[in-house]
């Protein structure tokens, strides 16, 4: 019997190393065609500049060259707020004695947020990994917003003006605290949707387009019944075919609650167990299949 459970990662459990203390490095490799990078790459720098705040680090094969690289999200300072919003990409294979991290899209610029949270999925079915972000405004705008882009298969992989959504309540006056895109089939039809989690908010992307350029919109997911509010929200985790109407489900971890959001028709509903205001604090969650 396969069985497939959602684990949360207690924070006590869970240690991320800063950049710093990966040992990463990227050797310039020749010009070789892979599936997904058509064009030769330049020299990348030791490390992005200082006054930055490190917020997301994936490992992902970007340009499916059978070699894992490292993508580093980077925002301005959480104190003095300057510094870029971009994210970077240190490609294998890794020589951990001349790393070299490529800048691959300015994030600020590009899509007027701040790069707080990073989802990677191939959303078009060619095989290359799309980026999608979620963060706050850049200084001078007024809403945060999530943005997709599409693999371009360039020596640069995203790149142009992004698909972009605006976030229901994130702005720049919002608390510290993770914004997590995910991408889950909750209406289990051909079109993927995007949820993007903040500490006390939920908002929900039906199918998304990945056209670029393109404006789109979403709705509130309401906090569960019972519970009042989001609690905190600090992780996810997609579970497949446990919704209603035979999508997915999203677990949303909270500082004491576990909640599951599944969709009937158009409709989002919540469901949460809401504890007493003692417990273990889940900090990361993923979904596993277990065999028994």
């Amino acid at each position: 019997m396969r069985v497939l459970a959602v684990v949360p990662l207690l924070a006590a459990c869970l240690s991320t190393p800063s950049p710093a203390a990966v040992d990463a490095g990227d050797a310039i490799d020749a010009p070789a065609m892979t599936t997904c990078r058509t064009e030769a790459r330049g020299p990348g720098v030791a490390w992005p500049p200082a006054d930055v705040t490190v917020r997301e680090l994936r490992v992902a094969d970007v340009d499916a060259d059978l070699q894992d690289d490292l993508v580093v999200t980077v925002a301005p300072d959480a104190a003095a707020q300057t510094g870029p919003s971009r994210v970077y990409v240190l490609f294998g294979p890794i020589d951990p004695r001349a790393p070299q991290y490529h800048a691959v899209l300015d994030v600020g610029a590009a899509a007027e947020i701040e790069a707080w949270g990073v989802s990677l999925d191939d959303l078009d079915g060619d095989g290359c990994l799309d980026l999608t972000v979620a963060g706050p405004p850049i200084a001078g705008r007024e809403a945060g917003a999530v943005a997709i882009w599409r693999h371009g298969r360039g020596a640069t992989p995203w790149q142009g003006a992004p698909a972009r959504g605006a976030l229901d309540t994130l702005d720049a006056a919002a608390p510290l605290g993770p914004v997590l895109p995910v991408w889950v089939d909750l209406t289990a039809n051909p079109a993927r949707d995007l949820v993007v989690t903040q500490l006390q908010h939920v908002d929900l992307f039906t199918g998304p387009p990945l056209t670029p350029g393109a404006q789109f919109s979403g709705q509130v997911v309401p906090p569960p019944v019972g519970c009042n509010e989001w609690d905190n929200v600090n992780a996810v985790a997609a579970q497949a075919a446990g919704g209603v109407d035979g999508g997915e489900r999203l677990h949303v971890f909270g500082h004491y609650k576990q909640t599951a959001i599944t969709v009937t028709g158009s409709t989002p509903a919540a469901v949460a167990s809401c504890p007493a205001t003692t417990g273990p604090i889940v900090r990361a969650a993923a979904a596993v299949e277990a065999s028994g």
